[in-house]
């Protein structure tokens, strides 16, 4: 009589359970050293970190190159990102495990706060007379300054610049911007450098000013009373 196929003297049950492997979650097939110690893995992480912060760069660069952010911000926060990666990159050769103790996302958001521009305060000059018809906010400089500083621009503009907007960096780290229009000049007190998007916006924001108040600002004599200034939605409060 035929014997069966591998039966020996031992139970069937228990051959079955000797002649199997137990193979691990993290184990490949074929191999016995694929489960990666926790230092790798930590590495790895780090290096993915690492790279979306590159990526964070790349974006950064676009924005200042198309306006969005001030050269202040850029470089406030190009030099945030460059800490960081070689912060964690020191970590990942020291101890991989505790990188994430260099981590800061999150902190790039406070940084562009930080240095964003603010519009402050107001005011706004009639060019035939050179006298201030409006002012809003709170200018952290003594108004008498103002005047010199009105003339001067207006001959740069004239011999130089042949107009539009120019802005200066005043004592305290607060900045002027001078925006000349057909018949009145828009001087901004703002709280950082401003972007080139937002100096066009404030051009744009004066060139809505003249265009609105056309009517007034023709009058022989100028009523305040009559103007409509934009401007208040814009003044940081």
């Amino acid at each position: 009589m035929l014997k069966k196929f591998n039966q020996n003297k031992h139970s069937p049950g228990k051959s079955q359970k000797q002649s199997e492997k137990k193979v691990e979650p993290n184990q490949s097939l074929g191999s016995s050293n694929s489960t990666l110690l926790p230092s790798d893995n930590s590495k790895n992480k780090a290096e993915e970190y690492i790279s979306k912060v590159r990526e964070k760069i790349d974006k950064l660069v676009d924005e200042y190159a198309t306006g969005n952010i001030s050269r202040k911000q850029f470089k406030e926060l190009y030099g945030h990102y460059q800490r960081e990666i070689k912060t964690i990159s020191d970590y990942v050769v020291r101890d991989p495990k505790e990188w994430e103790n260099a981590a800061t996302d999150g902190k790039s958001i406070l940084i562009r706060k930080q240095y964003s521009a603010k519009a402050e305060a107001f005011a706004i000059y009639d060019n035939a007379s050179g006298m201030p018809i409006y002012g809003l906010g709170k200018f952290r400089m003594d108004p008498a300054l103002l005047v010199p500083m009105l003339s001067s621009y207006r001959s740069a503009t004239r011999e130089v610049f042949g107009g539009g907007i120019q802005i200066m960096q005043m004592e305290g780290g607060i900045w002027l911007s001078f925006i000349n229009g057909k018949f009145t000049t828009l001087i901004a007190l703002i709280t950082n450098e401003p972007s080139s998007q937002q100096q066009d916006f404030l051009g744009e924001l004066h060139e809505v000013f003249e265009r609105a108040n056309k009517k007034v600002l023709e009058a022989p004599q100028i009523k305040k009373e009559d103007l409509l200034f934009p401007h208040e939605l814009f003044v940081e409060k």
